[in-house]
């Protein structure tokens, strides 16, 4: 063993001719400079973990949940890692807990940053049966939004023609107002019809200086980012929290007069949905499922001063049969339901979906991201 100087000097002369490591090259998992890095799964803050549908209402053929923001309703994808979760993801994990003899199908889709009522299909024949109405329109869509001002009248009529530009963004088409372009479809014109009615229930200046306002809207069509874009263009009135189609009304908010938690939600929410169902004799009848809306929704109403305006349905949800409002309460109403359609008003149906993993620390943006 060589010890002293004689020794330090080979062990010099050995590393000096040692060939150079080269560094190690790129990978998947280093992104070059032009993507924006990821967070891995440990590092997701508490409140971006899966968001997870709750199940109001379901009966032998239907089932309706209530879809919190951030649920993609349509792609099976799911990436904890980036804290991507999909409503395939969802019926997966209700298939694996409770076996149904067939898997349940979307048969509609409801944007990424809306929560609200979204139907599901239990059977093929179900499927076939809701697809048809919702192509034929026959299925009533209400939305409730907050919006950043106050509309020039009480209610009206939203017209107009949507298309997509280059990188597939919806855009509204710039067309005459006239009743052949804003009220008919026509395959000679750009883009597609997309209308909606609306109603202003409250407004308040608690928030803006030029106002805040609670709409309730009627669907007519269902086109990607419809009520966003056209809330923001013809009513000049954007969706609080909208920071794609008219963020800069978060920016004229006084500092401290909103939770930071508040301010990072679109605040618009498919209250309810109506459709046609068939009760076991074969007649027809008009099934009506209200969902509540999210907490941080309800808390900015109040906020506001505009919660008053919502209906106890609209509040907390409900349901109605045949245009008469069901109350769970009566035992014979429960009944004449379950006889009827064979449903069940909030069933107790606790879906568990694999978790990523959370941070240590004790970040959370409270109950109003609930």
């Amino acid at each position: 063993m060589l010890t002293g100087a004689r020794g330090k000097a080979v062990l010099t002369k050995i590393k000096a001719s040692a060939p150079k490591r080269k560094p190690p090259t790129k990978t998947l998992l280093q992104p070059s400079p032009a993507q924006k890095p990821l967070k891995p799964a440990s590092f997701i803050p508490r409140s971006r973990a899966p968001p997870v549908p709750t199940v109001v209402y379901q009966d032998r053929a239907v089932m309706v949940l209530n879809k919190p923001a951030g649920l993609i309703s349509q792609a099976a994808k799911e990436e904890y890692g980036l804290g991507i979760y999909s409503m395939g993801s969802w019926i997966d994990a209700y298939c694996d807990k409770f076996s149904p003899s067939e898997k349940p199908k979307t048969v509609h889709r409801l944007d990424k940053a809306t929560s609200g009522a979204f139907i599901l299909a239990k059977t093929i024949h179900a499927g076939h049966d809701l697809s048809r109405q919702f192509q034929q329109r026959t299925v009533g869509k209400t939305y409730l939004a907050v919006v950043a001002g106050v509309p020039s009248t009480r209610s009206g009529r939203m017209s107009s023609r949507l298309t997509v530009d280059d990188d597939g963004r919806p855009v509204e088409v710039n067309v005459k107002p006239t009743l052949k372009d804003a009220t008919h479809e026509d395959e000679d014109l750009e883009g597609r019809l997309a209308e909606a009615d609306w109603e202003v229930l409250a407004s308040s200046k608690n928030l803006l200086d030029h106002g805040v306002s609670l709409l309730r809207l009627q669907l007519l069509t269902g086109h990607k980012h419809q009520l966003r874009i056209q809330l923001a263009s013809i009513l000049k009135t954007p969706v609080f929290g909208d920071r794609l189609y008219g963020g800069s009304h978060l920016a004229s908010l006084e500092p401290g007069s909103l939770p930071a938690a508040l301010r990072n939600h679109l605040f618009l929410h498919a209250s309810s949905l109506a459709l046609d169902r068939y009760a076991k004799t074969g007649r027809k009848i008009r099934l009506h499922v209200s969902v509540p809306p999210p907490r941080y929704f309800v808390h900015l109403c109040d906020a506001a001063d505009i919660k008053h305006a919502l209906t106890y349905v609209e509040r907390y949800g409900g349901l109605s049969l045949g245009g008469i409002d069901i109350d769970f309460s009566d035992d014979a109403r429960k009944k004449e339901v379950a006889e009827t359609l064979g449903g069940v008003w909030m069933p107790d149906m606790d879906v568990k979906v694999k978790q990523p993993k959370r941070s240590t620390n004790k970040y959370d943006s409270s109950v109003l991201d609930g």
